[in-house]
């Protein structure tokens, strides 16, 4: 009985996942112009902090000490 309920479980998940999606079809009709706005259908999970930059110098192992070619 365990494996019909995980599947009425999964079927009932994928519906779910289906009447969503028809309800953003349904905005786009609405709206007109593609549907809701980006950021309310995906948040984003970055923050607004700039990535900290890396400098890559010949002491770098990428580099070659001796000649400061790229390995």
């Amino acid at each position: 009985m365990d494996k019909f309920e995980q599947r009425l479980a999964l079927n009932h998940e994928n519906m779910s996942k289906i009447e969503e999606y028809d309800k953003l079809m349904a905005q786009m009709d609405q709206i007109g112009n593609g549907g809701p706005a980006l950021e309310t259908t995906f948040p984003s999970s970055a923050s607004d902090a700039s990535p900290p930059k890396l400098s890559i110098t010949s002491a770098h192992p990428l580099f070659d000490v001796k000649t400061g070619k790229q390995l």
